[in-house]
């Protein structure tokens, strides 16, 4: 589960393709098998007939040697390359009349010292279900596989029984020599697909993987660069979703720009109050003595050095009082409520202007 999806991608493409080379591989060797048993059946039908045809003038006759002969012939022509390894001739009772090895299966051998695969198939021929049978004990039985054919004579009566026995490893032979054959030639096929696999895999989660390094570096970087890990080409559901996030990073810019100004604007309005507070207190003082200087021109008696002194002092505080003006922009404190000394030095600026 604590896998990338650049991980889980070709994981998932690669075991689909083995899945499909697996179901493929064993549909391929199920129809091989089962087409090889209904080959094999159909062979031993058409052999039993033939060699219960060949066999049933000298079985009429009484003629051991050329009937060993007649079911010789097969196998040394064809030898074991069919799997055909052993014909037998049954007589009425179920004993051996002749075998193709007559050292595995000597001249009137009983019956119930016969295989228990021939006492099977004798027993369903003699009981008249079928004229012929095959028996099969399955693929990985070390049993041969073994088919019937009732003898007839002319007339119709039974006379006999033709067996036949098939070596089963032919089969597996088959079916082993099948297999690997089939791996040789899908194994360059697989590897091709797995690489391909393992490349579109990462195609595919490539998006994924640039959305997530783009999500885990909000924060730390800054939305130019947050965007250059975006993959925003394409219409599908990945793309759409870098889209959705891009979106979202420039609605976050702008919050974070609006933040700033709000910060700069209350900064600003911090620094204009406490300059207009600043301003505030120092014209009070400012404009004492303004009018101080004021009344002393007017009522003073003062001497030329005085006067330039006075008018020195007069430029000077007016130009004070113009710059501390200009930081009177947006507040204003309350002043400092005036004592008793603050109302006599009131009177005492006031009075000279009352007289006059």
């Amino acid at each position: 589960a604590g896998f990338s999806y650049r991980v889980k991608v070709p994981l998932a493409f690669t075991l689909v393709i083995l899945i499909t080379e697996f179901v493929l591989g064993v549909t391929l060797i199920y129809f091989a098998y089962t087409g090889y048993l209904v080959d094999l059946k159909n062979n031993a039908h058409t052999f039993t007939n033939i060699v219960s045809k060949s066999v049933r003038e000298s079985l009429t006759q009484d003629d051991l040697w050329r009937t060993f002969e007649t079911i010789r012939v097969p196998l040394d022509a064809n030898g074991t390359s069919t799997g055909l390894t052993d014909i037998l001739i049954l007589n009425k009772k179920g004993n051996t009349y002749v075998a193709s090895e007559p050292k595995r299966f000597v001249v009137s051998q009983p019956l119930n010292e016969l295989p228990k695969k021939i006492q099977s198939i004798y027993t369903v021929l003699s009981h008249g279900a079928d004229d012929f049978h095959f028996a099969f004990s399955g693929f990985f039985s070390s049993q041969p596989a073994v088919a019937g054919k009732v003898i007839q004579s002319d007339d119709g009566g039974i006379i006999g029984y033709a067996i036949v026995l098939y070596n089963t490893s032919v089969l597996k032979d088959r079916i082993f020599g099948l297999i690997l054959r089939a791996t040789l030639i899908s194994i360059p096929g697989l590897i091709i697909l797995l690489i391909f696999g393992w490349f579109w895999g990462g195609k595919i989660a490539a998006p994924l993987r640039s959305l997530a390094t783009a999500m885990e570096t909000v924060g730390t970087n800054t939305v130019p660069e947050i965007r250059k890990s975006l993959d925003l080409s394409g219409g599908d559901e990945i793309s759409q979703l870098s889209k959705k996030f891009d979106n979202m990073l420039e609605q976050l810019e702008s919050t974070k720009l609006l933040e700033q100004e709000i910060v700069v604007t209350e900064r600003l309005a911090a620094v204009g109050r406490v300059s207009a507070g600043v301003a505030h207190e120092i014209n009070n003082p400012l404009g004492g003595m303004l009018n101080a200087l004021n009344t002393l021109e007017k009522h003073g008696q003062t001497d030329e050095i005085t006067t330039k002194t006075v008018g020195l002092l007069s430029r000077g505080l007016n130009q004070i009082k113009s710059t501390v003006a200009a930081l009177l922009v947006e507040a204003r404190l309350d002043s400092m409520s005036m004592g008793p000394e603050d109302w006599d030095d009131l009177r005492t600026l006031v009075t000279p202007e009352i007289d006059d």
